[in-house]
């Protein structure tokens, strides 16, 4: 049991992780919390189940999916959030303007698709492999594989390219960025793309391991957020592992807990590490400097 926990603990982990890191892209050009982020999850996975239902090839299907949520995200900030930054919006006006957009596309998928549980396995079901005493699908080593190989490359693209250290200088400071002669729009637009297409890939691989439902989008949402939190708020490794630890609570907490107290779980890493280390694992506080 202990063995089969471990690895449930593992998959979820990484698609939190997904979740998390593209959170944290687009907190970093941004600056509020982006609730359509849940959106991009539940649209690239209603996307595929819709393309596999017609007879899309899986593979072919997962990509319009990503890149569905890719656009979504972009369609999201030109059409809401770029206007409301226009006009001065506050980062509460963000937040709400963001909640109704969730909700808006939240219920679209319901009324297209329906509130009951959609799945996309079909045919013979597979037992897997046998790890010690645990079982893994060959479904469940692919979502490893692409976690493993989408935090290593988008780590190195923030670290080694001139537009991570874009994302970077508007994190710090956006007025010096504009002044410095960066388009801001370009990036944030670019970085809206990667990260709802994170978010959309996060949402394929628990559709390929486990049901879907219309609300999925918002449980992976806070899930993702605990795990950027977690591990700090601009690190792509740290929220990875952020994803893998939030992943491992809300697991083995079911050795001595009821399955309903795994979001609890969540919930009380958060207030402590909001309380004890806000700056989260991998991230560090700055001193404010005065003049």
């Amino acid at each position: 049991m202990f063995s089969q926990l471990c690895v449930n603990a593992l998959i979820a982990g990484s698609i939190y992780a997904l979740v998390g890191i593209g959170f944290s892209l687009i907190y970093q050009a941004q600056g509020f919390f982006h609730f359509t982020h849940g959106l991009a999850c539940s649209a690239g996975a209603y996307v595929m189940f819709a393309l596999c239902r017609i007879g899309s090839p899986i593979l072919i299907a997962a990509f319009v999916g990503v890149c569905t949520a890719g656009t979504l995200g972009v369609l999201l900030d030109i059409c809401i959030i770029h206007p409301v930054m226009k006009r001065n919006g506050s980062a509460l006006v963000l937040l709400l303007a963001s909640i109704g957009a969730y909700l808006i596309g939240q219920n679209l998928i319901s009324m297209m698709f329906g509130d009951d549980l959609k799945t996309l396995s079909s045919g013979k079901i597979s037992t897997g492999f046998q790890v010690f005493e645990a079982r893994i699908t060959a479904n469940q080593i692919a979502i490893l594989l692409l976690t493993a190989l989408m935090v290593v490359t988008m780590a190195l693209w923030l670290e080694l390219t001139r537009f991570g250290r874009h994302v970077r200088a508007l994190a710090n400071d956006k007025h010096l960025a504009i002044l410095c002669g960066m388009r801001v729009e370009n990036v944030r637009y670019i970085v809206m793309a990667v990260g709802s297409g994170l978010a959309g890939l996060a949402g394929i691989l628990l559709a390929l391991d486990q049901d879907i439902v219309p609300t999925m989008g918002m449980k992976l949402l806070l899930n993702g957020v605990v795990a950027m939190i977690v591990g700090g708020r601009t690190s792509i490794l740290g929220a990875a592992a952020g994803g893998i630890i939030v992943g491992v609570a809300q697991n083995m907490c079911a050795i001595w807990l009821p399955l309903a107290w795994q979001d609890a779980v969540v919930f009380v890493i958060l207030v402590f590490f909001l309380l004890v280390r806000p700056c989260g694992l991998w991230g560090h506080s700055l001193r404010q400097a005065t003049i």
